[in-house]
């Protein structure tokens, strides 16, 4: 995957624009949720007429492709953070669905880091990869069996872990 900055992308977007009468601007991954979205419609505004078409984030996908709910009878509450955030408040309650991103390289840890937060043993998860794509993988297990699981290692940066109840009934 090629990464670009906001530089960048802005001025492939503007000679874009003026060559041709209209242009189609995909944007990978979570757009809202990571701010890049406001971001370029900032730095594009002033080049071209914009309309937005929303896509489903990663992690409406992988639970659509996992077959299970991001909410259920008794979990009201979605909670998404990025594994790599030093500031993340690992405990999960009964109520709640937690959703890490970008976690494919440190899965094991995360779920370590559940454990040193209280988080109950046989609390449920599901670890998705390659969503979306004929490698789509998903991991099933509970958090106390998962820490030391050899299957996590090497996991892909789309990597996406949920953890709580809903995903104990996964189709």
């Amino acid at each position: 995957m090629l990464f670009r900055s906001l530089a960048q992308r802005t001025r492939i977007s503007r000679d874009a624009v003026q060559r041709h009468s209209s242009i189609v601007r995909l944007i990978a991954g979570d757009s809202v949720l990571d701010g890049m979205l406001a971001n370029e419609l900032r730095a594009l505004e002033a080049i071209a007429e914009i309309a937005v078409v929303p896509g489903l984030t990663s992690a409406v996908t992988a639970a659509s492709f996992g077959g299970f709910s991001l909410t259920g009878l008794r979990t009201r509450e979605v909670r998404i953070v990025e594994a790599a955030d030093p500031g993340v408040n690992w405990s999960v309650t009964s109520r709640e669905l937690l959703i890490v991103k970008g976690a494919g390289q440190g899965a094991a840890r995360v779920l370590r880091l559940l454990q040193d937060a209280g988080c109950p043993a046989s609390m449920p998860f599901r670890i998705v990869t390659a969503i979306a794509t004929p490698s789509q993988r998903t991991i099933a297990g509970v958090v106390g069996d998962g820490a030391n699981a050899s299957d996590l290692a090497g996991l892909g940066l789309d990597t996406v872990i949920f953890i709580g109840e809903p995903v104990r009934d996964a189709v």
